[in-house]
């Protein structure tokens, strides 16, 4: 805002200025985000990732299922496990109580 035309705006006008620079800018980034996120979620090689899952415990490992994937992760190369409240209380229900 150093520009001599606009300084000797008055600060309403600046202020105006300023938002409408703003929302350009902000449209501008969200135009570019949706470009390079639409081509990606459709054209991605993870598919499978949103979506229903099942998951069954099995001797060799954890099986997960979706619409798109089967896998089986062994336990030895699970390091760490992590869980939603919802995904936690089916589980406990279905097997019991973890603690």
């Amino acid at each position: 805002m150093t520009d001599p035309d606009l300084t000797s705006r008055p600060i309403g006008f600046r202020i105006l200025y300023m938002v409408v620079l703003g929302l350009i800018m902000f449209s501008v980034i969200s135009v570019g985000q949706i470009l390079v996120q639409v081509p990606l979620l459709f054209f991605n090689k993870n598919r499978g990732v949103l979506g229903e899952h099942t998951f069954e415990i099995r001797e060799e490992g954890l099986r997960e299922i979706t619409n798109d994937n089967d896998s089986l992760h062994r336990w030895s190369g699970l390091h760490r496990l992590g869980t939603t409240w919802v995904c936690f209380e089916k589980v406990e229900r279905e097997i019991g109580s973890f603690s």
